[in-house]
């Protein structure tokens, strides 16, 4: 946790020191812009890349079970980090829904 607080604090410090010294570099795209949302080829390789992440993530866990494979904590893994990874992961599915669900 102290990680993930040292990284925001350091993003948040860069930002005030460069709006100080007034090179906060700027945008020459509109958000408008730069947030559309297109089926096109990139969409169909996040679909794939959304598959083959499924079935490694599948086969890695029916290799573990079949081989009697413990599952061993690592340094720093907390119950925090499972509910906002599992969190950002639904967000991120909600919005992919709604988004084609308004395409429709």
């Amino acid at each position: 946790a102290i990680m993930f607080v040292s990284i925001v604090l350091t993003a948040l410090l860069m930002h005030v020191s460069f709006t100080a010294l007034g090179i906060v570099p700027e945008s020459s795209r509109e958000v408008g812009e730069a947030t559309r949302f297109a089926i096109d080829y990139t969409f169909y390789l996040n679909i794939l890349f959304v598959i083959v992440a499924g079935s490694m993530v599948w086969l890695h866990r029916r290799h573990s079970r079949a081989h009697g494979h413990m599952q061993h904590d690592m340094e720093g893994d907390s119950k925090l980090k499972h509910v906002i990874a599992l969190t950002a992961a639904a967000i991120l599915i909600a919005g992919s829904l709604i988004q084609v669900l308004l395409m429709i």
